[in-house]
């Protein structure tokens, strides 16, 4: 019958290629840990919630709200690249080895975050700072323990088949420096401490992460971007999200900076940002483009 002959062997080398690829498929599977990106976006992710909890409980001397929608929108944005980084490196989203300790980690958790609102609702109007503060501080600093596990834990499983990383494209570039320009208008927008340049710029960048977020899949969107950044990226971004909450924190404490200070703060994220959008990709994609 057509069809059913047996097929020729592969070549040396095909069955060579063939035994490699099935150790890369192996590694994959075994890596539950997660990636060194993730492990270091859930400690980040760790201190945003802490900084948010912490001035959510500050006693606040004018009847300025608290800018929780900077918070928030940071915490999106680094949950977008953080899923990105994780799918480049080949993780799979499986049920841990050790579920007993994630479920712990989960109570610890939120048992810090009620404890905290209990003591609020029973010391209203002014709770003690350190007697709320303390049970949120530990739940931020258990999530930041899971993710130094993540850490090490990707160092175990990784050995020496490390994914290779996708190419810089034309998109993730714009993404990129978009991004970076949307850190450096907020900084300038909290240091001018204008209520309607503010609401402009909350209003612009909501609509821009939320259209980074529909991208997903797309070399454009905000999750491509932990695929393919390097360290001088993330370096990037977390300075100008640390420059970013740091006015967030003022403003909420009805305390902006200085607008000078705060403009010059915003120009040098914008330089920053255009150079590591431009920085040349690596010698195994150059040749490709």
């Amino acid at each position: 019958m057509r069809g059913l002959a047996p097929l020729d062997p592969p070549s040396a080398d095909i069955a060579r290629l063939y035994l490699q690829e099935a150790d890369a498929v192996r590694a994959r599977r075994d890596r539950r840990g997660g990636s060194r990106v993730q492990g270091w976006m859930t400690i980040a992710t760790a201190a945003v919630i802490a900084l948010f909890l912490t001035a959510s409980i500050l006693p606040q001397p004018t009847d300025r709200p608290i800018a929780a929608p900077t918070f928030v929108l940071v915490m999106v944005v680094v949950s977008q690249i953080s899923s990105g980084a994780t799918e480049r490196d080949g993780v799979q989203r499986r049920v841990p080895r050790h579920r007993a300790l994630l479920v712990a980690v989960i109570v610890i958790c939120v048992f810090g975050v009620l404890s905290s609102f209990a003591v609020q609702v029973l010391f209203a109007p002014r709770p003690p700072f350190l007697l709320a503060a303390v049970p949120l501080w530990a739940a931020c600093l258990v999530l930041g323990g899971l993710g130094v596990a993540q850490l090490r834990s990707a160092r175990v499983v990784a050995g020496d088949h490390r994914p290779e990383r996708p190419p810089f494209t034309r998109s993730a570039r714009l993404t990129t420096l978009a991004l970076g320009l949307l850190i450096a208008t907020g900084v300038v927008a909290g240091a001018v401490d204008d209520p309607l340049v503010t609401s402009m710029v909350a209003i612009v960048a909501g609509v821009l992460v939320v259209i980074g977020c529909a991208g997903m899949g797309q070399d454009w969107g905000l999750a491509a971007l932990g695929a393919v950044w390097r360290v001088p990226h993330y370096v990037d971004f977390g300075v100008g999200v640390a420059m970013l909450l740091g006015v967030a924190w003022n403003v909420s404490a009805g305390e902006p900076i200085d607008p000078r200070a705060g403009i010059a703060s915003g120009v040098l994220v914008a330089i920053a940002s255009v150079i590591v959008s431009m920085l040349p990709e690596r010698a195994e994609h150059r040749g490709g483009r």
